[in-house]
């Protein structure tokens, strides 16, 4: 069934009926599409769909997954395809059995407008993008903050908002990952601090390679001389302890080195770039007589966390930034307390960043040591 209870002028919550899911292969499921749906993503646009899937009322993540790794993997992945949705359990059990609710979150205008459904489409929703700027604002506004309160939607008319350039880069190598959009900006603007500064960068966790894309536009568009050390696992995370919680499992976040190298193309020729693939901190020491002005650790877990800080931050050159990408978050309660306890005697300031992530200014180097 379709629920026309969202105040979010023209959005819709579409309810699985359990008969409609039929199992796939291994972990995953599949779900044909009402028609009132428009298609989801494709070969030709891998990123199209805008879908929400929960689950007891818990949004599942990530979106877009590919259906083998759905099948192998599970653990709440799923897509948006053609006219079906793939997806997984977030304990692996079957949705056919579990006696789970899982729905369909549709953001206005994601509907099939050439076959709406009988109380499927509204006239303030086709009308909404007609209204001036702030009023469309004051309406995002006021749903925002009926389903998220917790949360202050940030204020209208942001130059981060209006960086087309920025825009187009980001969706580019991050189509699937708006929610890290201001931190990437945060860390694109950080960079601006140490061009100046000697030493390379480095980064710890590159994943598919969002955040490794701005840092190498910065050196190359810039002719730094300053090399780029991406490391990772190319495995997903290592398996969490107890003090990192219960968000992640062992092997999310997994990507490749295709999908890295895929989205650094774009900058051309980069012989700057080192990938150094292993768990952290096995590669480390082939860059220990290094010194480095920026550093990104983005691992997610306690333990590398800790070998990464504790391997840069001597390495670090005065008035280098190292920003940690996931400090103060919920799902990573075992990064926030690591740092904390290193930084605690430490003379620098840890600067919280509004978007999420936190970041310091090493305050003396190796001219200094």
């Amino acid at each position: 069934m379709i629920n026309t209870a969202i105040s979010i002028p023209g959005s819709r919550l579409f309810v699985f009926p359990v008969h409609t899911i039929k199992h796939d292969q291994g972990y995953a499921y599949t779900l044909k599409l009402p028609d009132e749906f428009a298609p989801g993503d494709s070969d030709e646009q891998p990123y199209a769909s805008k879908i929400i899937l929960f689950e007891n009322g818990v949004a599942m993540w990530p979106a877009h997954a590919l259906h083998e790794h759905i099948r192998l993997t599970g653990k709440g992945l799923y897509s948006h395809y053609g006219r079906f949705i793939w997806f997984s359990a977030s304990d692996n059990s079957s949705p056919m059995t579990n006696g789970y609710r899982y729905e369909i979150f549709i953001p206005g205008g994601l509907q099939n407008d050439k076959q709406p459904a009988s109380g499927y489409t509204s006239p303030q929703a086709s009308n909404v993008l007609n209204l001036s700027p702030f009023y469309r604002f004051c309406l995002a506004r006021d749903a925002y903050r009926q389903i998220w309160p917790e949360t202050r939607l940030p204020d209208i008319g942001r130059r981060i908002d209006s960086d087309a350039a920025f825009s187009a880069d980001f969706f580019q190598v991050c189509p699937e990952a708006d929610y890290t959009y201001e931190r990437k900006f945060n860390l694109d603007q950080l960079f601006k601090l140490v061009i100046g500064i000697e030493g390379d960068v480095a980064e710890c966790g590159t994943f598919k390679g969002g955040s490794a894309f701005f840092l190498a536009r910065h050196i190359a568009s810039r002719k730094l001389a300053k090399r780029l050390c991406l490391f990772d696992s190319f495995q997903g995370l290592s398996t969490p302890a107890d003090i990192d919680g219960n968000w992640w499992t062992a092997g999310d976040l997994c990507s490749s080195m295709q999908e890295l190298r895929r989205n650094l193309e774009p900058l051309g020729k980069l012989d700057f770039v080192e990938l150094y693939q292993g768990w952290i901190p096995q590669r480390f020491p082939e860059v220990s007589d290094r010194r480095f002005c920026f550093v990104h650790i983005d691992v997610d877990l306690a333990r590398p966390t800790k070998d990464s800080l504790e391997f840069f931050y001597p390495r670090l050159n005065k008035g280098a930034v190292l920003l940690f990408d996931d400090y103060g978050f919920d799902s990573c309660p075992g990064v926030t307390q690591v740092v904390d306890e290193f930084m605690f005697d430490k003379p620098e300031l840890l600067v919280n960043l509004s978007a999420g992530g936190a970041f310091f200014i090493k305050t003396y180097g190796s001219q200094d040591d």
